[in-house]
């Protein structure tokens, strides 16, 4: 992580947060990167991998079947897909990091109804004020922050942000298991309320100091029409690229949901047996390597490129594990690709964006296709579901090689459109 500290975004040199005649300035790019890295940790980890982890004793609790706190969850997941766009339209106007603040409050308010909840029905309430919380405090909200923040070195910290928030399972799955194990899951969501409270909502408040500081000359709003961002396309054929890069990235994550959320059983579907699990275990490390790397050399790639690379292996990875059934080795091979086109798909999402249309509107036109690409992902598991029972384990293997297919076409045709001099605006 040195290599985060090296940068000030001031451009000028600095002992610390302070400078020499007592007067703040702004903290080095590389501290702003770190702790918003953290506060993300803290927010996926109480808000979203908590959840898995005390579903279990809540079912107890309140004398339902362990589906039912799923399907509880999935409903939340879906009301929160719905709302992306507004919230980065929001965002433009008033300011990420302040958004983030007030949601760190909101997601405190929203844990402590869950752990004091009398009742299933107000536990689901509180559930659902969590991931609607979570709109302003995940990665696309980050990524927003950064690009306020300084959008000519967004794209390498949204690498960065990646990579230190990639270590959120690792963390709070095993830490939520124990804390279960020695605690009523009551106080541990009660715990994590605390943590948003006292810890998320100050930093997210410091963070937006730091943005409103950081920011020099005549302020321009950011949440001028769409139109105003094209650069030198016309303007029916740019909203044809957003409308392909949204198609794109929302194909991407109908297929990572969908073997996410059942990548032990589709492994033991295809034979593998009881070293599914084990096989499983390879995609974790592999996201991480593929941060690690975009740090240093791929960092510096074509963002559509990069984007087209993400597609194409999990194209690949798909196709090795319909091609290699029952071999461990064949899958083995699958997790780890798979794992590296997730992990790079993380950050081209944060930054073909940026480098296809500006940072004017980043926020409205980030969170549109998260808007789309999130309803449909919550769907992801059940289709893919209903396909596996039907069709089989390679045949579903099957159906998801079509739409990685379609993926690459939609961003191979955004390349075709962006290097065409016919779809040129005339001046």
């Amino acid at each position: 992580m040195s290599s985060l500290g090296n940068e000030h975004s001031t451009g000028n040199s600095m002992a610390g947060a302070f400078g020499t005649d007592g007067v703040s300035v702004t903290p080095p790019t590389g501290t702003i990167v770190f702790v918003l890295g953290v506060v993300q940790i803290l927010s996926y980890g109480t808000l979203y991998y908590s959840v898995a982890s005390v579903s279990g004793a809540v079912a107890e609790d309140f004398a339902v079947p362990a589906s039912w706190v799923y399907g509880a969850f999935s409903l939340a997941l879906f009301v929160s897909a719905l709302l992306p766009t507004a919230a980065g339209r929001l965002m433009d106007t008033y300011g990420a990091g302040r958004l983030m603040g007030v949601a760190s409050i909101a997601s405190a308010i929203s844990l402590a109804i869950v752990a004091s909840s009398p009742s299933a029905a107000l536990f689901l309430v509180g559930l659902v004020g969590m991931q609607i919380s979570s709109v302003f405090l995940f990665y696309e909200a980050a990524f927003i922050y950064l690009v306020q923040f300084h959008s000519a070195t967004a794209r390498k910290h949204i690498t960065q942000l990646t990579l230190i928030v990639g270590f959120s399972s690792t963390i709070f799955w095993p830490l939520t298991e124990f804390l279960t194990d020695v605690m009523s899951w009551r106080f541990v969501m009660a715990a994590y309320a605390t943590v948003n409270l006292g810890v998320s909502a100050p930093i997210n408040f410091w963070l937006n100091h730091q943005s409103c500081a950081h920011r020099s000359g005549p302020t321009r709003s950011l949440s001028q029409p769409l139109e105003l961002a094209t650069q030198r396309l016309r303007p029916d054929v740019n909203r044809l690229v957003m409308f392909l890069v949204t198609l794109g990235f929302t194909l991407t994550t109908f297929i990572f949901s969908a073997i996410l959320a059942q990548m032990v059983p589709i492994l033991s579907a295809l034979g593998l047996g009881p070293a599914a699990v084990l096989i499983s275990a390879v995609f974790g490390p592999a996201q991480v390597l593929v941060r690690v790397l975009a740090i240093g050399s791929i960092a510096k790639w074509n963002a559509l490129v990069l984007t087209l690379i993400s597609c194409v292996l999990v194209f690949a990875a798909l196709a090795m594990l319909a091609a290699s059934f029952p071999l461990a080795l064949g899958a083995i091979g699958f997790a780890f690709i798979f794992g590296f086109a997730s992990g790079l798909n993380s950050i081209c999402r944060g930054t073909l964006p940026l480098a296809l249309f500006g940072e004017v509107a980043y926020g409205a036109r980030v969170g549109r296709i998260a808007t789309v690409r999130l309803t449909v992902a919550s769907l992801a598991p059940f289709i893919f579901a209903i396909s596996l029972e039907r069709l089989g384990g390679v045949g579903a293997i099957s159906f998801l090689l079509v739409t990685a297919a379609l993926s690459v076409a939609a961003f191979l045709t955004v390349g075709f459109l962006m290097s065409s001099k016919r779809f040129v605006a005339q001046n």
